[in-house]
């Protein structure tokens, strides 16, 4: 979801829907929903500046490995980040880059999990993989606290939207980068093509090699989704992370624009999930609930990993609107949206096995 004038996304500034509620409420029911998060956002312990740890549910993540700082970061300035070369300019077909692997700069994560990592027979994880996904609203409410989100969560492998890139080198800089130099993983992005200035995209960090990247492309006006295999000591995995069309307060013409919109969108992810063989993770801000027709173009095949839990808004939630889908025979070991108000959005993760 994001903070829009006349359908362009804008940074923090404009009319603001509030990242469009998904029924089609009132002004009322978004004005509630604002003083909600505001309260909840004051009178929630530890909801400013951090997150509540994933641990309780599903176990004490791997150590992460301790690597140098850029020059000059810090948890709440963003004007000194390093631009890094773009992994993918996401405009057709084209593969995209990953970087980490020892092929793309900055990284220094080497060619196998980060250090610390625990190990079973055979080299498999003696725990599932945690996968997470999260709409980190561009970082608007400062990358160092979605830094510190991420680093919480203790995730293999995740899943980003609503991710900035400025070619410029500016204050935005190229945030996948940014984070997967920072938290030790590889990275890989693909930018909307009708989002400009900055740009904005999806983005994938792994802890694992990441292959066969791309950037699927998708008709005019339609948001593309980014799709990689996962090299996981457990095998191949493949991943696709969406962001699909939301809908919001608008009405009459254009919304039934946005919901045609989102509603290809979904068709050909489903499509596109369709056409992968082997273990595979379907991931992202959806925009609609479980149960809703969007979803239900995804589900079956796929099944809903977190089905009862609330991500947005982040302070005091009240809809499921970002989703970790499977296809069996994987299966899920329990499954939180952990607290944290780095976004409007709360992170939702997971552990996966097959």
């Amino acid at each position: 979801m994001g903070f829009r004038r006349s359908g362009a996304t804008v940074a923090g500034r404009g009319n603001l829907d509030h990242h469009q509620l998904m029924c089609a409420g009132s002004h009322r029911l978004w004005f509630l929903g604002v003083v909600l998060e505001i309260l909840a956002t004051l009178l929630v312990p530890g909801a400013i500046g951090g997150c509540w740890s994933a641990e309780d549910e599903l176990g004490a993540p791997p150590r992460a490995r301790t690597l140098p700082r850029p020059s000059g970061d810090g948890a709440e300035d963003e004007t000194d980040r390093e631009a890094a070369e773009d992994p993918g300019a996401g405009r057709g077909a084209e593969p995209v880059a990953a970087h980490g692997d020892g092929s793309g700069p900055g990284t220094g994560a080497g060619a196998g999990p980060a250090a610390g990592s625990s190990s079973g027979v055979g080299g498999a994880p003696a725990r599932g993989l945690r996968v997470a996904t999260y709409n980190i609203a561009g970082g608007r409410l400062g990358l160092g606290r979605v830094k510190q989100t991420l680093r919480g969560l203790g995730a293999d492998l995740i899943g980003l939207q609503e991710v900035w890139r400025d070619a410029s080198g500016g204050p935005r800089g190229d945030q996948a980068a940014w984070l997967g130099r920072s938290l030790g993983m590889r990275h890989a992005y693909g930018a909307h093509r009708m989002v400009k200035a900055p740009e904005e995209g999806l983005a994938i960090l792994s802890r694992y090699p990441l292959g066969d990247l791309a950037v699927v492309p998708t008709p005019p006006g339609l948001r593309v989704y980014l799709r990689a295999v996962v090299h996981t000591p457990r095998g191949r995995l493949t991943v696709m992370v969406l962001h699909l069309r939301a809908v919001g307060l608008s009405r009459g013409g254009r919304r039934a624009l946005y919901q045609s919109q989102r509603r290809a969108e979904a068709v050909l992810a489903s499509q596109g999930a369709a056409r992968v063989r082997g273990p595979l993770v379907v991931m992202g801000d959806l925009n609609d609930t479980p149960g809703s027709s969007t979803l239900g173009l995804l589900a079956p095949p796929l099944s809903h990993a977190c089905p009862g839990q609330k991500t947005w808004p982040s302070g005091l939630p009240f809809l499921l609107l970002d989703h970790i889908l499977l296809r069996s025979p994987m299966r899920n070991q329990g499954c939180r949206a952990v607290m944290s108000t780095a976004s409007d959005h709360r992170p939702l993760v997971t552990e996966i096995s097959w």
